[in-house]
C-alpha cells in the first residue's frame, strides 16, 4: 500500500512553504538504515596499529605533533579529565541555584499569564527572567 499526499487549498502539506512534513506522518517510515559492516569491530581490530602510530609520533621533531600524540595517548589510556564546577558555597550547586531562580520567578509572576507569542524581528529581545507586565 502506498500513500500519496497532494497539496490542495484545503489540504496543505506541513511547514511554512507547504512542502514540509505532514503532522502524524513519519518522514522516515522505514527507520534508520541497518549497516552490515561493524565499524566498531574494524576500528578495534586496528587499535594496536593506531597505538604504534601514536607511539612513533611521540618521537616527532615537531613539538605540536608530540603534544597532540601525547594528549591522545593520555585521553585514551586514562580518560579525558573531568571538568569540575566549583563554588565558594558548598550548598550552591547549579541545580540548586536553578531551583531558587525558578521559585523567585514563579513567586514574582504568581497568577499572571506570561506572553509566549513569538516576537517580530524588529522588537528587542525580552528578558524572560523579568517579572511579567500587566
Amino acid at each position: 500500500m502506498s500513500l500519496t499526499l497532494r497539496s490542495t487549498p484545503n489540504n496543505k502539506l506541513g511547514g511554512i512553504t507547504g512542502k514540509g512534513f505532514v503532522p502524524g506522518v513519519s518522514g522516515n517510515p522505514s527507520g534508520r538504515p541497518k549497516y552490515t559492516v561493524d565499524v566498531t569491530a574494524i576500528c578495534q581490530k586496528h587499535g594496536e596499529k593506531a597505538c604504534q602510530v601514536l607511539e612513533k609520533l611521540l618521537d616527532s621533531k615537531d613539538e605540536r605533533i608530540q603534544f597532540a600524540a601525547a594528549k591522545e595517548v593520555l585521553d585514551r589510556g586514562f580518560g579525558k579529565p573531568v571538568q569540575a564546577v566549583t563554588s565558594d558555597n558548598p550548598v550552591a550547586t547549579l541545580t540548586f541555584l536553578h531551583l531558587i531562580a525558578a521559585k523567585q520567578w514563579s513567586d514574582a509572576n504568581a497568577g499572571r499569564v506570561v506572553d509566549v507569542e513569538p516576537q517580530s524581528q524588529s522588537e528587542a529581545p525580552r528578558d524572560l527572567m523579568a517579572p511579567a507586565t500587566e
